[in-house]
């Protein structure tokens, strides 16, 4: 089965405008774990990857950040950038094609990724690694929450290629979801240290449905 990832999101973005207007708890908790003087942070590159209609670049330009946003969908970068200038803040949005960035050799201090490689082919997943580890610099950071195996949506699709399925009832829109174990996680980022793994889960619908994902960190 072959799928335009990006035409998907475009439609998404363009039919419901702005997505999320909080920050991811666990982001939060990232950067206040790592980058928690002030002063230094508008000296701090952090890139959100996939930054969907801006709710972590918004969230970094206001914390002081140098804060900056790569997404594949042109209308949720007119989205963020409107967003950001009514509440006069300044941040830098491109638009990418989703596996290389025009960013240079070591230039963030930080990439946060909240449930974006997830929506990627192993192969596709590793490219962006790759391409995350090049912009970073060393020392730098990487913040990742992706799909465990054990929320409800695991299997519930067509079979594109070992645990990832092509789900037609996703929540947003009919998207491709990697599922993800420890022991890929670990060989995944092997060529970062202080890996960092822990898992949150939360159940909604009445209890129908479980959420489930993986909360990484790691440094370069």
């Amino acid at each position: 089965m072959k799928t335009n990832q990006k035409n998907k999101w475009e439609e998404l973005y363009k039919e419901g405008g702005r997505r999320g207007k909080y920050p991811n708890e666990d982001v939060i908790r990232f950067i206040q774990k790592y980058f928690p003087d002030r002063e230094a942070r508008k000296n701090i590159k952090i890139l959100d990857w996939g930054c969907g209609t801006g709710r972590h670049v918004f969230y970094l330009a206001k914390e002081g950040f140098s804060a900056y946003g790569a997404e594949v969908s042109v209308s949720a970068v007119k989205i963020t950038n409107k967003w950001l200038a009514e509440e006069k803040l300044k941040a830098q949005v491109d638009k990418i094609n989703g596996l290389v960035t025009p960013y240079p050799d070591h230039y963030f201090d930080a990439i946060i990724e909240c449930a974006v490689l997830q929506h990627n082919r192993r192969g596709q997943i590793k490219k962006i690694i790759s391409e995350m580890e090049r912009i970073l610099k060393p020392g730098g950071r990487i913040f990742s929450l992706c799909k465990t195996k054990r929320d409800s949506l695991y299997k519930g699709g067509a079979r594109m290629e070992k645990d990832t399925y092509y789900i037609k009832n996703f929540v947003e829109t009919q998207t491709i979801i990697h599922f993800f174990d420890k022991k890929e996680l670990k060989s995944q980022w092997r060529q970062f240290g202080d890996i960092k793994i822990e898992y949150t889960e939360r159940t909604i619908n009445n209890m129908a449905r479980k959420v489930s994902h993986f909360i990484v960190s790691v440094r370069k």
